[in-house]
C-alpha cells in the first residue's frame, strides 16, 4: 500500500518535472512555441544587464575603528610554591633541645634502642630523625635522618624540610 502511493507521488514530481524542462529549453532556443530554431531565424541579443547604483546615505559613516587585537597572556600557576627548608645535612649533630628549635616538636616518639627516633609529618613526606646518645655529653644527639618517600634527590627533601619547618609552631618571644 505505501509502495503504490510512493511510487505515484515519485512518477507525478518526475512529470512535472520534465513539463517545466520543455517550456524552459523552448524559451532558451528562442520559439515561444516550443520548436527547434532554424538557422535563418535572426538572433536576437539580450539586453545587457542593468546595474542599480545603491543610493549615497545622506548621513556620512564614522571612519573605521582599526581593528584591536587581545592578547591572551599564560595564567600563572595558582599552586602555592612549595617553602624550601635547609640542607638536610643540617639535621646531622643537633642535641634534642636544637632539634626542636630546628624542626618543632615531633609528631611521634619511638624507642629502638640504641636509638630514639622523632617521626615529623608534612603533608607529601615525612622524616625520621635518630637520636643516640652521646656519652661524653651526657645527651642524645641526631646521628641519622631518612625520608619517606625515600628520595635521593635533595631538592625534594629541601621542600620536605621546609614544609616541616613551616608548620612548626612559633616560638613565643621572651620579655
Amino acid at each position: 500500500m505505501k509502495c503504490r502511493s510512493w511510487g505515484r507521488g515519485f512518477i507525478a514530481i518526475l512529470t512535472v518535472m520534465v513539463i517545466a524542462g520543455c517550456e524552459v529549453t523552448s524559451e532558451l532556443a528562442g520559439n515561444s512555441r516550443g520548436g527547434a530554431r532554424t538557422g535563418s531565424e535572426p538572433v536576437e541579443k539580450a539586453p545587457p544587464p542593468t546595474i542599480k547604483q545603491a543610493k549615497k546615505p545622506t548621513k556620512k559613516a564614522p571612519p573605521a575603528k582599526p581593528m584591536q587585537t587581545a592578547r591572551i597572556l599564560p595564567q600563572p600557576a595558582k599552586t602555592p610554591p612549595k617553602p624550601t627548608g635547609p640542607d638536610s645535612k643540617t639535621l646531622v649533630g643537633k642535641n634534642e633541645n636544637e632539634l626542636k628549635d630546628f624542626l618543632g616538636p615531633p609528631k611521634a616518639v619511638r624507642n629502638e634502642p640504641p636509638a630514639m627516633v622523632w617521626t615529623y609529618q608534612a603533608r607529601e613526606c615525612s622524616l625520621d630523625v635518630f637520636l643516640y646518645f652521646d656519652v661524653g655529653q651526657k645527651k642524645f644527639r641526631s646521628l641519622a635522618y631518612r625520608f619517606f618517600p625515600e628520595t635521593r634527590v635533595t631538592q625534594v627533601e629541601r621542600e620536605c624540610l621546609g614544609e616541616i619547618r613551616s608548620a612548626r609552631p612559633k616560638a613565643k618571644k621572651k620579655e
